[in-house]
């Protein structure tokens, strides 16, 4: 029988794959079954990262350096110990591919399942239908020429709007930028229609690139394979979209409670997915004070506090970050008062 099953060749899963094969002798076969040639093919992979901690997989892009906006007003943040990360999808899935596939027990199958695997365990990354989320990241990103003096932007033009909250993320690439126009809503604005926006946005600039997608903010599901891992397993997190990073982390610990018979748990700790409900039941009932609320986040942490709330997997960073909020919204929300 086979030792382990991963259902799909997403980023939960390439980590775990990546961690596993720096074991010369696993306990028997893993098979990662995936039906597209290129999962990571139209993906860009962003997250936060110590500064001085070493990454096996190089990423294309680090800064240091990121911005929010909000009705006129402006907040920079400038870090020491931390670095904001990019990895073109392509990129990482081939550096990451080249070496699970020379482990002699890890397999790659290009193949789509239509039953739980017979396996000692099971990872499955099947994504959720929309039915599914408890709300709703959608984005459509162009990657246009880019502008002398651009800066990245993690949430520029912060507003509410439409029962949901609207910025434009931008990350400069050098000679390239990615823009995209991003809700954080409880219904799903149609990509078309965020296309038409982006488009009114970057004007007459070259398009070289298109991204677009629809991440699940909360995941309510039962229907798993196995022990659930990626947007299925709640690994995109509720309050951010981010998960790349909070994977990688994730796949160190679990490789290790595979490797001595013990299922893996959830990247996140349990003070994080409270948190993350509050969001959403702010996002929900009152998308205008969290809009507010967020802004003022930002400016009261310093960019290296801010840096690691996101980057999650800190009690302390979800302390700061909750000194830092205004109270009233959230405790109302966490109170279930609004």
């Amino acid at each position: 029988m086979t030792w382990l099953h991963l259902i799909g060749g997403g980023v939960s899963n390439l980590h775990l794959a990546h961690q596993l094969a720096q074991t010369p002798v696993l306990p028997g076969k893993v098979v990662i079954s995936e039906p597209n040639p290129e999962p990571l093919a139209d993906k860009t992979l962003c997250g936060f990262w110590p500064a001085k901690e070493p990454l096996a997989i190089k990423p294309n892009h680090r800064w240091q350096q990121w911005g929010f906006s909000q009705a006129g007003q402006q907040v920079n943040h400038l870090a020491q110990h931390w670095t904001y990360c990019r990895y073109a999808g392509p990129d990482f899935s081939r550096q990451v591919r080249d070496l699970i596939e020379a482990h002699p027990q890890i397999l790659w199958r290009q193949e789509a399942l239509s039953e739980r695997p017979k396996a000692r365990w099971v990872m499955d990354s099947r994504p959720p239908s929309l039915e599914q989320f408890q709300a709703f990241q959608s984005f459509v990103g162009f990657e246009v020429d880019e502008v002398q003096g651009e800066s990245l932007g993690l949430m520029e033009n912060l507003c509410c709007e439409d029962h949901g909250i609207s910025f434009v993320y931008r990350l400069p690439m050098g000679g390239r930028t990615l823009i995209e126009l991003t809700r954080f809503e409880t219904t799903p604005t149609p990509l078309d229609q965020l296309e038409q926006g982006l488009q009114a946005l970057v004007g007459d600039r070259q398009i070289h690139y298109r991204e677009s997608a629809v991440i699940p903010m909360g995941v309510q599901c039962d229907d798993h394979w196995g022990i659930p891992v990626g947007a299925r397993g709640g690994f995109a997190r509720a309050s951010t979209g981010y998960s790349f990073f909070a994977s990688q982390r994730w796949a160190v610990k679990a490789a290790q409670d595979l490797l001595n018979d013990r299922a893996p748990i959830g990247p996140y700790t349990a003070l994080e997915n409270w948190m993350d409900q509050v969001f959403l039941r702010l996002l929900r009932n009152h998308p205008e004070r969290l809009t507010r609320a967020l802004f003022v986040i930002a400016q009261r942490m310093s960019a290296d506090h801010f840096a690691a709330f996101m980057a999650g997997g800190s009690v302390l960073a979800c302390l700061r970050m909750m000194r830092a909020a205004p109270p009233k919204p959230f405790i109302q929300a966490a109170l279930k008062w609004a």
